[in-house]
C-alpha cells in the first residue's frame, strides 16, 4: 500500500535548535514559467483527481539532504616530512588555478621558506585526501536530514496542491553504460565520497516513507517515466491522469506526461533562493499532438531548450547532454562536426511534424557523416557502421524508456514516419573519397610536356638571345602564360577521385 504524504514537524525531528528556522506562512507562487509557458497547468485540478499518484524521482533530494549535514574537509600530508593538516579544501591550500596562488596556504609557505633561502614546495611534495564529518552527533544530523526531506515534500504539496507522492530512487549502473558510445556514459563524474548518511537515509526512504527503487539496469529516471506514460495514456482516453511526474533533470521534457520540476533558485546573493524556478506544472504532450516546442534563451550564453520530440532529437543527435557527458557529433574528434545551441534551434524551429523533424536531422547527418562512421569506443573497440546504425545508439542513450520492455529505436521510429532514410543506410561500404594518380592519363601528359618543351625550344626560346630587351620580356611574359595554362591543364588529368570497397577491395571512379 502506498504511503499517504505526511507532515513532519522540526519538533519530532531532535536536531539541534540553532539549525532550525522559524517557518514562514506558505503563500504559493502563482507567476507563470518562464519556460514553455504555453504548456502549463496553473490548475492540477482541471486535469487529475483524488487518485493521481505522483512518482518523485528523489534521488537528488535524499542525496541533497544526506550531504547537507556533513562538512568536507581535506588532509594534506607532506610526503618527505610526514606532517600532517587540515584545511577546508583545495583552494584554501592551492587555489583553484593551474598555479600556486599566493593567497593560498602554499603561496603563503613559499613566500616564508624564500625568504629563509629555502627552496619552495611543489604541488607534488604534498599528498592529498578528501575527508567528511557529520555537523552535529549523527542521531541529531539524521533526524534533521529527515526533516530536510520532509520539508520538501511538504513544499511541493503546498505550492502544487497534490497529495499522493511516492518517493522513487535508483542505484547502480543501467543499460547505458554498455552502449558503444564514444565516450563512457556519465563518464566525467569523477569519484566522490558518499555522504555519510545516504545509505541510512535511503534505507529510511524505502522502510519508514515506502519508497520504491527503480529496476534493476535502468535509471530511476526511466522508472518514473513509465509511470508517466501510464499517466498520459490514461489521460487521453479519460481527461484525467493517473500518474504524475515530480522531476528536476530536464530529460524528463522529452516524453509526454504531466510534469512538476522541483527546481529551486540558488545563490546566497539570489534574492529569488528558494523559490521554485518553474511554479506550474506542464502538460507535455505526445508526437500525435504535437512534435514539441523550442526556445533559445540567453544565460552566461545562448541555450537551446526545447520539449517532446524535438528534444530527444537534439539531445540524441544535435547538442548531446553534458551532464550525462554524450554528445553523438562532439565525441567524434576525427570529423568536423561543429553543431551548437543555435544551430539546433535554426534546424528545428520551424519544423511542424515529427516527420519533418527526424528528415531534418537524418539529411544534417547525410551530410556531416556522409560515408559512415570509423571510431574506437569507450570500451576500446573499434566499429566501423553506416551512419544509422551510430544514430541509434545515441537515440537509445537519450531515450527515455517508457515501460519495462520498450523496445522503441531509431530504425522504428523512422520507419513509423516513414522518413527517407537512405543517405545515411549502409554508407559505409565505400572508404570517403580521396585521390590517386591517373595512370590512364600518363601517357597523355608525358606527350603534352614534350608538346610543350618542343614549341618552347623552337620558337619563344631560340632567338632569345639576339633579340631586343623589351622581345626578351615578351618572350618571357608568354612562356609564362603556356606554362601556367599547361600546368592547369595536367593537374586535372594527374589525378583522379576514387572510394574503396571496404569488402572487396574493389576501387570505384568518383564521377563528377
Amino acid at each position: 500500500m502506498k504511503f499517504e504524504d505526511k507532515g513532519f514537524t522540526p519538533s519530532q525531528s531532535g536536531a539541534r535548535e540553532e539549525n532550525i528556522q522559524e517557518e514562514k506562512p506558505f503563500e504559493r507562487d502563482e507567476s507563470d514559467n518562464k519556460l514553455f509557458p504555453q504548456l502549463q497547468v496553473k490548475d492540477l485540478s482541471t486535469v487529475t483527481d483524488e487518485n493521481t499518484r505522483w512518482k518523485l524521482d528523489a534521488d537528488g533530494i535524499v542525496y541533497k539532504a544526506a550531504s547537507t549535514m556533513e562538512n568536507l574537509y581535506i588532509v594534506v600530508k607532506n610526503k618527505e616530512t610526514g606532517e600532517e593538516f587540515e584545511l577546508k579544501g583545495v583552494e584554501e591550500f592551492k587555489g583553484l588555478g593551474k598555479t600556486i596562488s599566493e593567497n593560498s596556504w602554499l603561496g603563503v609557505e613559499n613566500i616564508k621558506r624564500e625568504a629563509k633561502k629555502l627552496e619552495p614546495y611543489k604541488i607534488e611534495d604534498f599528498e592529498i585526501e578528501q575527508k567528511q564529518r557529520l555537523k552535529m552527533e549523527e542521531d541529531k544530523a539524521f533526524k534533521q536530514a529527515q526533516v530536510l526531506v520532509n520539508t520538501k515534500l511538504k513544499g511541493l504539496r503546498e505550492q502544487f496542491n497534490i497529495n499522493n507522492i511516492d518517493i522513487c530512487i535508483g542505484s547502480g549502473e543501467c543499460f547505458r553504460n554498455s552502449l558503444p558510445t564514444v565516450e563512457p556514459y556519465k563518464g566525467n563524474r569523477k569519484e566522490t565520497l558518499r555522504p555519510i548518511l545516504l545509505k541510512k537515509l535511503r534505507e529510511w526512504v524505502m522502510n519508514e516513507r515506502n519508497g520504491e527503487y527503480a529496476p534493476e539496469g535502468f535509471e530511476n529516471d526511466d522508472y518514473v517515466e513509465w509511470f508517466g506514460y501510464q499517466g498520459w495514456l490514461h489521460y487521453k482516453k479519460h481527461k484525467v491522469f493517473s500518474y504524475g511526474v515530480i522531476a528536476e533533470d530536464k530529460d524528463s521534457f522529452s516524453n509526454p506526461k504531466l510534469l512538476i520540476n522541483f527546481g529551486q533558485h540558488t545563490g546566497e546573493d539570489n534574492p529569488f533562493k528558494g523559490d521554485y524556478k518553474f511554479p506550474q506544472a506542464w502538460l507535455i504532450p505526445d508526437s500525435g499532438v504535437s512534435s514539441g516546442e523550442v526556445d533559445l534563451i540567453v544565460k552566461s550564453k545562448k541555450e537551446f531548450k526545447a520539449s517532446g520530440l524535438k528534444w530527444l532529437l537534439a539531445q540524441a543527435f544535435l547538442i548531446g547532454d553534458s551532464a550525462d557527458h554524450y554528445n553523438a557529433l562532439k565525441d567524434l574528434k576525427h570529423y568536423k562536426t561543429n553543431f551548437g545551441d543555435v544551430a539546433a534551434y535554426e534546424l528545428l524551429a520551424d519544423k511542424e511534424t515529427p516527420k519533418d523533424c527526424i528528415q531534418a536531422v537524418i539529411d544534417l547527418y547525410s551530410k556531416l557523416l556522409p560515408y559512415g562512421v570509423e571510431y574506437t569506443d569507450h570500451k576500446g573497440e573499434s566499429h566501423d557502421i553506416d551512419t544509422l546504425t551510430y544514430m541509434n545508439i545515441y537515440f537509445l542513450v537519450a531515450y527515455m524508456t517508457r515501460s519495462s520492455n520498450d523496445q522503441t529505436d531509431f530504425f522504428k521510429l523512422c520507419k513509423a514516419f516513414k522518413v527517407d532514410t537512405s543517405k545515411v543506410e549502409n554508407n559505409n561500404l565505400l572508404t570517403a573519397p580521396y585521390e590517386v594518380f591517373n595512370i590512364d592519363e600518363a601517357e597523355t601528359i608525358a606527350h603534352s610536356w614534350e608538346d610543350i618543351a618542343n614549341k618552347l625550344l623552337q620558337g619563344e626560346l631560340k632567338s632569345y638571345k639576339s633579340g631586343k630587351k623589351q622581345d626578351l620580356v615578351d618572350a618571357m611574359d608568354s612562356i609564362k602564360e603556356v606554362l601556367q595554362e599547361h600546368v592547369s591543364f595536367s593537374k586535372k588529368i594527374r589525378v583522379k577521385t576514387v572510394q574503396r570497397n571496404k569488402q572487396t577491395g574493389e576501387i570505384v571512379e568518383v564521377e563528377g
